[in-house]
């Protein structure tokens, strides 16, 4: 807590200097910096809101295009998926296993192909597969959750981008004002030394 107040304490300052006595010129520019960094992070929400809100649509108007022109089948895999193997990178994880497969179209027939599995299915398992308008299979479609999902990604990383930028260019500015303050310290001093002794300086 008290760490907590120290750093706000330390931020007000950097951010109005006020009548601070020592307060130089150039800690009113860092100031001055640094509120326009703040301000610029705090433009960057609403930017950032609208690209997120964009995608959401975007991906709404494919996840209803999908709905309507996807449907759930079943298919009887034609063969036995190998089972996982152990030992591996993935540890026999249950990866999908690709077999050879039939199943129905909706205005009749058959149609053969390839559907992933469970490792280990055996032959003549019914499994639920996505269908595309023309009968084959697809991916299933984009649900309202992972649009949802993806347009709140896309607005987080339009706004780190945009912090993280800011904070380059208020990092850049920073040094540069340290190494003003250096020199003008080391001229100061210079001064003072001069004024104490006549010999100041001399080698």
């Amino acid at each position: 807590m008290l760490r907590s107040t120290t750093w706000l304490l330390r931020l007000g300052r950097l951010l109005w200097p006020g009548r601070n006595p020592l307060a130089r010129r150039l800690d009113w520019i860092e100031a001055g910096i640094l509120l326009a960094a703040i301000g610029l992070c705090l433009a960057a929400v609403p930017l950032s809101l609208s690209a997120g809100t964009d995608t959401y649509t975007h991906q709404m108007d494919i996840s209803r295009q999908q709905m309507a022109q996807r449907h759930t089948s079943s298919a009887v895999t034609l063969a036995a998926a190998p089972s996982a193997t152990v030992g591996t990178a993935d540890g026999g994880s249950a990866v999908p296993k690709a077999v050879t497969a039939r199943w129905e179209l909706p205005g009749g027939g058959q149609r053969s192909g390839t559907v992933n599995v469970a490792p280990g299915t055996a032959a003549g398992t019914t499994v639920p597969v996505w269908l595309d308008q023309n009968g084959n299979v697809a991916a299933a479609p984009l649900r309202p959750g992972d649009a949802l999902a993806m347009a709140l990604a896309v607005g987080m990383l339009a706004w780190g981008i945009a912090a993280i930028g800011v904070a380059s260019l208020v990092a850049a500015a920073r040094r540069i004002l340290g190494r003003a303050r250096a020199h003008r310290w080391d001229r100061e001093w210079e001064r003072f030394g001069r004024r104490q002794s006549p010999h100041f300086g001399e080698s």
